[in-house]
C-alpha cells in the first residue's frame, strides 16, 4: 500500500467525537454522558493509540506510535478531571501544558516521517487540544 493512500478518517472521527464531547463536558459538566464519552475516548487513545496513529506515521516502530496516543489520552483525561472536579483535578490541569509541549516536540521531531496530510491533521488536533487546555487553565 502506498503512503499517500492511507486513510486518516478513523483517527479524525475519534478525535472529533472526543473533542466535541470534552468541549461540551466543560460547558455543561452536569451532563454525565459527555464526561463518560470523553473518558472512553481517553481509554481508546491509551489502549489503541499505536494502531490509530499507524495511518499517520506508517513506517515507524509501534512503540513510538504509542507516545502520541499516551499524550492524547493524558490530555483527554485532564479534560475529564476538569469537568468533574475530582480531587487531583488542579494538579493534573497544572501539569497538562507539559503534555502539550511533549506533543508539539513529537510533531517537530517526526515531521519528516509523517505523511503531509497527517502532519497537517496533527497540527490541527494539537491546536484544538491547546485551546481546551488554555480554557481549563483559565477556568481552574
Amino acid at each position: 500500500m502506498k503512503k499517500s493512500s492511507r486513510n486518516l478518517l478513523p483517527g479524525i472521527l475519534i478525535f472529533t467525537i472526543g473533542f466535541l464531547s470534552a468541549l461540551f463536558a466543560q460547558l455543561y459538566p452536569e451532563t454525565k454522558i459527555l464526561i463518560r464519552i470523553t473518558f472512553i475516548i481517553s481509554l481508546t487513545y491509551l489502549l489503541l493509540g499505536w494502531r490509530i496513529f499507524n495511518n499517520y506515521i506508517p513506517d515507524i516502530n509501534p512503540v513510538i506510535r504509542f507516545i502520541p496516543g499516551y499524550l492524547y489520552a493524558s490530555l483527554f483525561i485532564t479534560l475529564v478531571f476538569g469537568a468533574t472536579k475530582w480531587p487531583l483535578a488542579s494538579t493534573i490541569i497544572a501539569i497538562s501544558p507539559l503534555w502539550i509541549i511533549g506533543l508539539i516536540l513529537f510533531i517537530v521531531l517526526l515531521r519528516k516521517q509523517m505523511l503531509r496530510e497527517a502532519l497537517i491533521q496533527f497540527i490541527i488536533e494539537t491546536a484544538f487540544l491547546l485551546f481546551l487546555d488554555i480554557y481549563l487553565l483559565i477556568k481552574a
